[in-house]
Parts: C-alpha cells; structure tokens; sequence
C-alpha cells in the first residue's frame, strides 16, 4: 500500500493516505497479479513489475494431492511490466544520458525526476571528471535534492572544496546540512572555519532535531575538549531527543571522555556503557568521577547499576585488568556520601572484582563496621549493602548474625537482601532457620528472596512439608509461582487443602444477607486499606496492579460481592499473572506492564517493575488463578464485607 512519511523528531512516521484507509494504491482482480518491485521511469511514469503467476507458495507448503491437481508453474512463461501514470499525463520526453556531457549531467542533478537525478549522479562519478564541479557547486544553493547530490558527487570526483561545505551547512534544508556535515568531517581537525561553524551549529541550537543527532556523531571525529563541550551542551539540552543518547556515546572517546562532569542529571551514560559491557569505557569514566565532586557521579552510578541488571551477559575484562575499576569502586565506597557509597557497592556486587586486594581490604573494614553496635545505624546498613560483592564465604558469618532479633529492623531487611544476592544454596536454608524469629516484614522479604531463584525452590518446599513455613504464610501470588515451577506436583500436593471451595454457593448467600442489614460505610474504608490497596490504588494510595475499581459503579452490590468472593470466576486478560522464568535461573512473576521487541516488564504486587530481556527468558506462563486471594472470605467477615461495598459505593457510586 501506499505510505504518507511524516516527520517525527529525528525519525518519521507512516501513515496511510487518507483517501486510501480502506483500499490500496495498487490492486487487481486477477488473482495471478503478483507485483514484486516498481521504480520510477525517465519519463517520470511508475514501472511495476508483475510476475504474474498462478501460485507462489513453496512446493513443501501445498499438500501433494493438490500439486498433482495444479500445476504449479503455470505462468513460467509469463510476466509483466506496467507503467502507472496519472490520467491525461503528459509524457516527459528524456534525453540519451549517455550522450550527454559532463556540463549537461550537472544540470540534470537538479531535475524533479529521482531516475534522471540518480542517472546524471552515476555516470558523473564513473566519469571521473572534474570540469563539471563548477555546474555542481551552482546547485548547492538550489532545491535541496539537487544540492545533497551535487555535494555528494563533488566529494566522489575529488573536487569538493571547503567553500562547498560550508555552503551545505548554510543551506536552509536539514538534510542538505545532515550531508554537509559528513562532508566535514574529514575537514575538523585542520580546517578552522569549517570546524568554527560547525562549533555554532550547536551554540546557537541548530532548530532541526535530525541536524542535532548528525552533529552529536560528526563531533566524533575530534578528540578534544571543545568537542566534549559541546557534546555535554547536545546532552543538557537535547538528551532526550530520539537517538541522542547513543549518537553522543558514539562520539565519546579516551580524548574527550571528561565530558562526563559536564553530563549531570542523567543516568543514560552509565545506562549504554554498563548494558553494553564496555569495561574499558567504564573504567574511563570512573577514573574521571574520582576527580569530580561526589554528587556528579550519582547519576552515572544509577545508570551503570540499570545497565548492569539489563541481562546476565559476562563483563569482557578491561584491557589492562579489573584491578583499576576494583580500585575506584573500593574508593567510591569510603565516600563521605552515603548515596555514592551504596551505588558503588551495588555495581561492584554486578562486577567480577571480589577477590581485588583493594576491594578485599575494603571488605575487612565494612566487615567491623557492620558488626560494631556503636557504629552510627545508617554506616551499619551501608557497610553490609556494600559487603554483597563479597563471595558467601566472606558474606554469610556477618550476615546471619545481623538477622537476630536483638538488631535494627532495618539491619536485618540489609542483611536478608545481601544474602540474596548470592546464588549459593546455603542462603535458603540459612533465611529458613532464621524464619522463626523474624517479623512480618522481614518474614515477607526472606519469601520473595527463596522465591527468586530456582535452585531455592526444594528448599522452600521442603520447610512447608515440614511445617517450618505455613502455606498460609505465602500470598496468592507466591502460591502459583511455585505451581508454575519445575515442582509443580510437589507444590500441588502442599496446596490441596486451597484447592477446593464447593462451599461457594453458600458462602455468597451468607454474605448476601448481610448487604440487607445497616452497613458501615466508615469501616469499609479500614478494611480497604488493609485487603485492598495492595493492588487497587485509591486517592493516590496503594499500587496499580489490579483493574480500577471505577466499573463498580455499573454493577449491582451482588455483583460486586460476586467479583471479591470468586475472583478466579472472571479475570481481565489485562491483569493477568504471568510467570517467567530466566536462563539463569531467575524467576519473575506479575501482571504484564510493557513489552517490546527486546523486553517485557512485569508490574510486582509491591508496584516495583523487573525487566526482563526476551533473549534471557527460559519459559513465560499464564496462570488462570487471579492475583486477588480467594480466600478473603477467611479475612473478611459478612459485616465487614457488607460495609466495605459500602464504602466502594461512597468512592465510585452507582449508575
């Protein structure tokens, strides 16, 4: 069909013809009308070429019986080329391009024609001859495709000058400068004039966002520090511009890499370097932070950290070694900023530097630090965040003894979640013995973190079997991770006193009597906030990972009652729980926020997201089980019940 290309920022968008939404440009009622290719003529007509045959498929697609019905090269000897003009047309009347001289073929590189254009350009260049420059340079003032063309066919002749550049880049169209600046290139480092103006391009803000992205990757070619200026000018201004981020990653090199004190507020540096695991240039960058002052680098560790967590693709080792990165992380984390302090342990912990003789000194201290009672709370927690880089051996002796009851909530929920950071199997069976005297909170943290690799999976099971966890102490979605496992029977079995609930009918009944009694609008909105703001935000609180309750207000008060009691009866297809499960043996479970051709995003209960890259996905799952429990009924009395439809009535009304 045909496409109407529309400008959209440094790329395009396209749409259909309007007056063609519901046809095509080009169509036929003989079914063996095959066009394959079209191109523009020298008479400025649409040449389509038209294989015409019966039938296309690959023999292996069409059963045998039918191949022996048709005969399937039918047509071999046909084929077909249509011009396509507009009615009453004049035909236009071209010249013999072959007899023309070089003076002609330079006029015809302004001609509205793409054929007669792209002709002239051609034979010019196979010509080799410079006495048509003087023609070309006349039309770099002209139309803007004869001036791209000219400036391009300049350049392979051998004949462009200085002046023709800078021509292109006063030239009114964006796209006769994008070419003029790859014209400069080769010109920066010893043309002063053209490098001068191509300096002010980005100085004065050049209005067109395509000419932006060409000058972020033509400055490139310096390797100074006015280019870094003005790269870090294009990253303050125009960061966000499509494609910006990784046109200015381009053109950072070893020369110009100090631009990074200039980029503040954005992590989208660390983000590309770490994500691609490009040791050497993140080593660059880090030598240059530990110059700068500290709350320059934060941006750029959160993004290093983004990156880093984007797949489980191996870091290459930097050319001369990890010792260098080891040695600025170590010193990173004895910052007297809390924030870079934990940024840099949360990357190395991402890095394969643990056994570092830097970092191992620096492990001893945060070691005491973490055990020492008198040590301020915060350095406390600091200190065993940072001790995650180090191997389970060095790790675990501090950390379980952070999880006794006697230490700060907070220094347990650190110490839990280093440990998690380890794949060794010891974690789980240590968080389960721990299991007895930990606190809801840090009771929820240790399930998520059993839950989050597979090989901790047997562990989990086998402490339900032995009572050490209750099933009940697992939420719905915690429930259908493990049956969605490679433990499924397993699970099953654990799970059956959930799995029936013949009792439905009466159970509705029973509650259905309490809506006709006086309900207690001001109750429900307690008991809201305890069962429902999990997954159903209101008055922003709570976390959007179930549907809004708005429709409410077309349902009658059974209706509702029906939705709370038996969610699995009805579940929208947007919020349903998916399961993935990685290569590496991650595991990832929640309702589906985006996707893309590389990723997918999962939306968790608590409204954290994971990122999950396509290629690192090792099985994706639905699970027909809605994430709201089914078991309220237990939590939830007819009273209650009753005043909480109240209340939603009080929130969203009724139609």
């Amino acid at each position: 069909h045909r496409a109407i290309l529309n400008r959209d920022g440094a790329g395009y968008k396209a749409t259909r013809a309007p007056e063609e939404m519901e046809s095509e440009f080009l169509a036929s009622t003989d079914q063996w009308f095959r066009p394959m290719n079209l191109r523009t003529g020298p008479d400025g007509a649409l040449y389509i070429v038209d294989m015409y045959r019966e039938i296309i498929e690959d023999y292996s697609a069409i059963p045998r019986f039918l191949q022996q019905q048709y005969g399937l090269d039918q047509g071999r000897a046909h084929g077909r080329i249509w011009r396509l003009v507009p009615k009453n047309a004049e035909v236009q009347e071209s010249p013999n391009f072959s007899k023309l001289s070089g003076i002609e073929l330079a006029q015809e590189i302004g001609s509205n024609n793409p054929w007669r254009r792209e002709t002239a350009q051609r034979l010019l260049i196979e010509r080799a001859d410079k006495t048509p420059a003087e023609g070309l340079a006349k039309r770099l003032d002209g139309n803007w495709r004869g001036a791209i063309r000219a400036l391009n066919t300049l350049a392979h002749i051998g004949a462009l000058k200085s002046s023709h550049v800078l021509t292109g880049l006063r030239h009114k169209h964006f796209g006769v400068r994008i070419h003029a600046l790859r014209m400069a290139e080769p010109l920066l480092e010893k043309n002063k004039k053209v490098r001068t103006h191509v300096f002010s391009m980005v100085d004065t803000l050049d209005p067109d966002p395509s000419v932006r992205l060409q000058i972020a990757l033509t400055l490139g070619t310096l390797q100074n520090e006015a280019s870094a200026t003005r790269l870090a000018s294009l990253a303050h201004r125009h960061g966000s511009d499509r494609w910006m981020e990784s046109a200015i990653l381009s053109s950072a090199n070893g020369q110009n890499g100090s631009w990074l004190s200039r980029w503040k507020g954005t992590p989208a540096l660390g983000t590309t370097m770490a994500g691609r695991r490009d040791s050497n240039a993140v080593m660059n960058q880090l030598l240059h932070l530990n110059h700068l002052n500290p709350e320059t680098g934060i941006p750029f560790l959160q993004g290093l950290i983004t990156g880093a967590s984007q797949g489980d693709r191996p870091w290459p080792e930097p050319t001369n070694g990890w010792e260098k990165i080891a040695n600025q992380l170590a010193m990173m984390m004895t910052s007297n900023n809390a924030e870079v302090r934990k940024l840099a342990s949360g990357f190395a912990a991402r890095l394969p530097i643990d056994s570092s003789a830097y970092v191992s000194k620096f492990l001893n201290s945060a070691k005491k630090q973490a055990l020492d009672s008198q040590t301020p709370l915060n350095q406390r927690v600091s200190a065993i965040e940072m001790l995650s880089i180090a191997p389970y051996e060095a790790l675990a002796p501090i950390a379980i003894k952070l999880l006794d009851p006697k230490q700060p909530p907070s220094l347990q929920l650190a110490a839990i979640i280093a440990l998690g950071k380890s794949h060794d199997i010891r974690v789980a069976r240590e968080l389960i013995k721990a299991w007895p005297s930990l606190t809801p909170k840090s009771r929820t943290v240790v399930l998520e973190t059993l839950l989050s690799q597979e090989n901790r999976l047997p562990v989990l099971l086998e402490a339900m079997e032995n009572r050490a966890i209750q099933i009940g102490d697992l939420s719905a979605i915690q429930r259908e991770k493990l049956i969605q496992s490679d433990h499924a029977h397993r699970t099953k079995k654990l799970l059956a006193a959930f799995s029936s609930d013949a009792d439905l009918p009466k159970r509705i009944a029973r509650y259905q009597k309490a809506l006709t009694v006086n309900r207690d609008g001001a109750n429900g909105k307690s008991i809201y906030a305890k069962n429902c703001l999990m997954c159903h935000k209101l008055d922003n609180e709570g976390n959007e990972i179930g549907p809004s309750l708005a429709s409410i207000s077309g349902k009658p008060d059974e209706g509702i009652l029906m939705d709370i009691l038996d969610p699995n009866g009805k579940i929208d297809p947007e919020y349903k729980l998916y399961l993935v499960t990685t290569s590496t043996g991650g595991s990832h479970a929640g309702v589906l926020a985006n996707e893309s051709a590389t990723s997918l995003t999962l939306k968790r209960p608590d409204g954290k997201t994971d990122v999950i890259l396509r290629k690192d996905i090792k099985t994706m799952t639905t699970s027909e089980v809605s994430l709201m429990p089914a078991n309220l009924h237990e939590q939830i009395t007819p009273a209650e019940m009753a005043s909480l439809v109240t209340f939603l009535r009080t929130k969203f009304g009724k139609r």
